[in-house]
């Protein structure tokens, strides 16, 4: 239990100092939750659920995330998350790519990069999606990673780049300091519509029937016409609204966008930042 402020207040007054000892009685309850997760450590299962799956790819994507977790430390990540958990209601880690070798070959795969888990500096200096209806964060469309680093650090990794000297938005900013910057990490995820076509064509030579499946934004200028006359000519045709997400990431000093890259690998569908929520009531 802990002191009401008021009343903390009054005994530790230059007029009346009386002690004001605290007992932590939560510190026990949450070790022995955040110890249970230690000897029960969580792990990624994969399940062959689509039509084309099988159990041995299943069994090697559960290997590659074996690796990639092994590489990344992550059970003392998922245990930092674990313990803002029970401490703070929620916490976070975050995968990255990095390149695979400090002192690379001179030939193709010195451009090879690989996955990692990696810890957050700060729990509280995340900020994901407040739009979002799944717990674990999945359906985020943006997220921001904040992390303050030393100005020297700054200055070696961006030799190019003039370090802010002034706050971006008013004197009780901190973003700017004597000796640190904080630096953002924005990903967000930008969508196009596009049109999802199903065409179902039947020779009448033949009789044999040919199915095809695009996206408009692939298919050349003429298609337009040419999906017209085949509808006109008994083809069957089906349409529907779809979008291409694209994964999109900047990095922010201050008031300027100091790196950028607006098409990361992947399919775009997820924020790589992974949420660990705590009990939320609503």
């Amino acid at each position: 239990a802990s002191w009401p402020t008021e009343i903390y207040q009054k005994r530790t007054s230059d007029a009346n100092s009386r002690p004001t000892m605290t007992a932590n009685v939560t510190q026990p309850i949450a070790n022995f939750i955040i110890n249970n997760t230690r000897m029960n450590l969580p792990s990624i299962v994969i399940k062959p659920t689509g039509d084309q799956s099988t159990f041995k790819s299943a069994e090697a994507y559960e290997a590659l995330l074996r690796h990639i977790q092994y590489r990344s430390q992550a059970p003392a990540i998922y245990i930092d998350s674990h313990q803002h958990q029970v401490w703070g209601g929620v916490g976070y880690f975050r995968m990255n790519s990095r390149w695979d070798e400090e002192n690379p070959p001179n030939d193709a795969s010195a451009f090879d990069q690989s996955l990692f888990f990696d810890p957050v500096q700060s729990h509280m200096g995340v900020l994901l999606d407040t739009n979002i209806k799944q717990k674990s964060g999945s359906d985020a469309r943006w997220g921001i990673i904040f992390e303050d680093v030393d100005r020297d650090a700054f200055k070696r990794d961006y030799p190019n780049v003039e370090a802010p000297v002034h706050n971006a938005l008013d004197a009780s900013d901190d973003w700017v300091r004597e000796k640190t910057l904080r630096i953002a990490e924005y990903y967000r995820i930008a969508s196009d519509p596009d049109e999802l076509i199903y065409i179902e064509d039947t020779d009448e030579a033949t009789g044999e029937t040919k199915t095809s499946t695009f996206r408009m934004s692939e298919a050349p200028d003429t298609m337009t016409k040419a999906l017209k006359e085949a509808e006109k000519n008994g083809a069957v045709v089906r349409r529907r609204k779809v979008w291409n997400k694209r994964l999109q990431w900047f990095k922010i000093a201050g008031n300027k966008i100091i790196d950028r890259n607006l098409k990361l690998p992947g399919r775009g569908n997820f924020i790589p930042i992974i949420r660990v929520l705590g009990r939320e009531i609503i």
